[in-house]
C-alpha cells in the first residue's frame, strides 16, 4: 500500500512540475533568441511640434475692468524700521488707469508725529544722569512724502474662498520720485519711492488693499548733535547728512470710479 501511494504522489508532482519546467525553458529561450529592431534614421521624428492656440485668454468673464477709468485709496499703516519717531501714519492716492496694465498714481503720505518707544526712552535718559537724555524731537524729522509713481497691474486672478464666494485680485506695483517734507523749516529733500501690492475686490468697484512700500531720501541725522532736552533745538543746517531706506506696510481701501 505504501509503495502504491508513493509512486501516486511522485506521478503527482511530475505532472504538476514538468509542464512549468517546460514553459520556462522555452520562454528562456526565446529571450536569448530575440534580435535587435533597428530603425532607418530617416523614419524617426526630426522635431517636435506644440499646438497653437489663437487668442488665448488667461481669464474669461474678467469682472474688473480698470481702462480708462480712475482710482481712489484710503490707507493706514506702521513705519517697520524708524527707530525715533512715531511709526504711525496714513495715506492717500488717486490713480488713473491707461490700460489695464499700465497707469499713473499720485500719492500723499503723512506721519502722525511724536516719538517712537525707543525715542521716549531716549529722551529721559538713563538714572543718575547716565546716559545724558537725548531728544529726538529736537531734530528735524519726516513729516510727510508726496510722489508722483507709474502703476503696472502685473497680474489679475480670481480666488475663491467658498464654492458661493469667489474674489477678483490684482497685484500690481509702482515706482516714482517725490519729496519728503521735514519739520522744524528743514524744508524738503528729494525721495525714491518704489512698492509692490494687492487689492482684493470685493464688489467690481471697491477692494481690500495691502502693499509694502520703500522709499529713500537723504536727509538730517539727529545723531550729528548733543539734543539735550533743557537746551535750544539746533539749527537745521548744522546737522549732518546720512542716506534713509525707511520700509513701511499699509492696509486700506481702494475705490474705482
Amino acid at each position: 500500500m505504501a509503495a502504491v501511494f508513493q509512486f501516486f504522489y511522485s506521478s503527482l508532482i511530475f505532472k504538476i512540475t514538468f509542464p512549468a519546467l517546460l514553459a520556462g525553458l522555452l520562454l528562456s529561450s526565446s529571450v536569448l533568441q530575440a534580435s535587435v529592431i533597428e530603425f532607418s534614421v530617416d523614419e524617426l521624428a526630426a522635431e517636435t511640434v506644440l499646438p497653437v492656440f489663437d487668442n488665448s485668454v488667461s481669464v474669461r468673464n474678467r469682472l474688473v475692468t480698470k481702462t480708462g477709468r480712475f482710482e481712489v485709496g484710503l490707507s493706514g499703516g506702521l513705519s517697520l524700521n524708524e527707530p525715533f519717531y512715531g511709526p504711525s501714519h496714513f495715506a492717500l492716492h488717486g490713480a488713473y488707469h491707461l490700460s489695464e496694465v499700465h497707469g499713473l498714481q499720485l500719492s500723499h503720505t503723512q506721519w502722525l508725529g511724536g516719538l517712537s518707544t525707543y525715542g521716549e526712552q531716549l529722551s529721559i535718559g538713563g538714572p543718575g544722569g547716565s546716559p545724558a537724555p537725548f531728544d529726538p524731537s529736537l531734530a528735524p524729522q519726516v513729516e510727510g512724502l508726496t510722489t508722483l509713481n507709474y502703476q503696472a497691474s502685473l497680474f489679475y486672478g480670481k480666488i475663491s474662498l467658498s464654492k458661493q464666494l469667489v474674489m477678483n485680485l490684482s497685484i500690481y506695483g509702482l515706482a516714482g520720485f517725490g519729496a519728503v517734507g521735514l519739520s522744524r523749516g528743514a524744508g524738503s529733500k528729494l525721495a525714491a519711492h518704489a512698492a509692490v501690492g494687492q487689492n482684493i475686490f470685493i464688489t467690481p468697484d471697491l477692494a481690500f488693499k495691502f502693499d509694502i512700500r520703500l522709499f529713500s531720501y537723504r536727509g538730517p541725522d539727529p545723531t550729528t548733535q548733543v539734543l539735550n532736552p533743557s537746551g535750544p533745538a539746533p539749527d537745521p543746517s548744522t546737522f549732518g547728512e546720512d542716506l534713509y531706506f525707511n520700509t513701511l506696510i499699509n492696509f486700506g481701501l481702494v475705490y474705482l470710479l
